[in-house]
């Protein structure tokens, strides 16, 4: 009867092939043969696991011999496996961090046994993996780099489901890090649409806006089915046009919207509708991006005259715009008047230091701060202020926190709910606090 071999912690450190692979290596045995011994330590498999479970599938008898190097085994088995499987960076970091429990175990046994007490004790003292901290010889060992294996330390912390999918080269250390801060189910949303393959940065970023946005979505809809009788809270579901009815000529004290930046039709149909329905004198502010900004301004000048343009420096990273190669630091807000031209009611800085986009209600969601700073300069409380492309809300809530009035409009459904859901908990939590 054919022995069986366990396997040896060490040899645990590295994951175990497919089933799929398991049968290519198996073809592989059938043509070629056994080429290397599966190699035995302390009477389990120390390496060649994989062959070991090949060797059977393929009809071939496998082959052993007892591992009789110097020095220590585990830095043995390290460095074989590193030229053989070539590890990645995030791949040798989740290995770092594994090792850590059995140096730790070694320094352990190192600091009971003394060098003066006979050879076994010597040469037992010969086979561990050197001295010093075990993080120390884990990322020597390894040849990792440092900030990656604490990261991989907090991705177990967080959520340790990630790892394997580390060690396994379906994603990176510092994308498997930006994954461990969503919730649990947001990850398990974005890990089912990988599909166990691996996905590059840009991916996972889409990937994750993906499931973002379908989980506000979904709550935005139970909120809506839960709460009937909440009103609209003056978010209108349709396209900007519903608002010439729905407003008066020159009853508007101020528009300000965030437009798709590369659809400069819009731009030019809202400054005709912000022509007939500001009051004279008022305002319409737009959020813009610079590609477009020349069309843009061309556009909203047939209707409105060009008042000012306020710079919002981006408060966190750099947005890419790769049709010119440009690391983009700012945006414009672009102000344009209903004759005749005025100066703006209080002083205000045409420089912004922004907060960031806020994506808790949507994708490209501006902060509310800079929102509210622009409405409390130029309006007064009670005053009358438009959103026609409402998103997620963010300029109807700075009007609700300052006291004014506001109408707003979004083309897609599902927006309009989490817009309207989030004005509807601010009112709640209004009531909670008071």
């Amino acid at each position: 009867m054919k022995k069986h071999y366990d396997f040896h912690p060490i040899c645990l450190l590295f994951p175990r092939m497919t089933d799929e692979e398991l049968r290519e290596l198996a073809d592989d045995l059938k043509i070629k043969g056994l080429l290397h011994d599966i190699v035995l330590y302390e009477g389990k498999i120390l390496d060649g696991r994989n062959r070991y479970l090949a060797c059977p599938m393929a009809g071939v008898e496998p082959r052993f011999s007892e591992w009789d190097g110097e020095g220590s085994p585990l830095e043995w088995v390290i460095s074989e496996n590193m030229v053989r499987r070539h590890l990645t960076s995030s791949q040798r970091a989740v290995l770092a961090l594994e090792l850590l429990p059995i140096l730790e175990k070694e320094a352990h046994e190192r600091k009971r046994l003394s060098p003066g007490r006979g050879k076994n004790t010597r040469k037992k003292l010969r086979m561990f993996s050197g001295n010093g901290e075990a993080r120390q010889i884990a990322a020597r060992m390894t040849n990792s780099n440092a900030a990656y294996v604490h990261a991989v330390k907090n991705i177990r912390q967080q959520a340790p489901e990630l790892l394997e999918k580390v060690r396994n080269g379906i994603l990176k250390v510092p994308d498997a890090a930006k994954l461990a801060r969503l919730s649990r189910s947001e990850r398990k949303g974005v890990l089912r649409l990988c599909e166990g393959k691996p996905v590059s940065a840009a991916e996972l970023h889409d990937l994750t806006r993906q499931v973002k946005k379908e989980t506000r979505q979904r709550a935005a809809r139970a909120f809506a089915r839960s709460s009937k009788s909440v009103s609209n809270q003056g978010i209108i579901i349709g396209d900007m046009d519903v608002l010439w009815k729905r407003l008066d000529d020159d009853s508007t004290d101020l528009f300000m919207t965030d437009p798709p930046y590369a659809d400069v039709d819009s731009y030019g149909r809202l400054a005709e509708l912000a022509a007939a329905k500001l009051k004279p004198g008022g305002l319409c502010l737009a959020y813009t991006g610079q590609l477009h900004l020349p069309e843009i301004m061309e556009a909203m000048g047939r209707h409105l005259r060009y008042w000012w343009m306020i710079a919002v420096e981006f408060g966190g990273q750099h947005c890419a715009i790769h049709p010119r190669r440009i690391q983009n630091a700012w945006k414009p807000i672009i102000a344009y008047a209903k004759p005749p031209i005025r100066k703006a009611p209080n002083w205000l800085s045409d420089h912004l230091d922004g907060g960031g986009r806020d994506k808790q209600h949507h994708d490209w969601g501006q902060d509310e701060s800079e929102v509210e700073y622009l409405i409390q300069r130029l309006t007064e409380p009670g005053q009358l202020v438009v959103d026609p492309f409402c998103g997620g809300g963010t300029i109807p809530a700075a009007c609700k926190t300052l006291g004014r009035r506001w109408l707003a409009t979004e083309v897609d459904r599902a927006t309009a709910l989490v817009a309207r859901k989030r004005l509807a908990e601010m009112s709640m939590s209004k009531k909670r606090a008071g």
